[in-house]
């Protein structure tokens, strides 16, 4: 289980990135011992600012 456990926090740490990249979030729902985790994203593209 611990490797197991590690390999969630990679992933989740790599989720969260993209996540907040983009402007959006991780949501998390935990119940009766278990959890979801749901990535959020804007709907609309960010426009990035490009230097003239």
């Amino acid at each position: 289980m611990g490797s197991a456990v590690k390999d969630w926090g990679r992933g989740l740490f790599i989720a969260k990135a993209i996540a907040v990249a983009h402007r959006g979030g991780i949501e998390v729902d935990s119940a009766h011992g278990q959890a979801t985790f749901k990535l959020v994203l804007p709907r609309q593209a960010v426009q990035a600012k490009v230097a003239a």
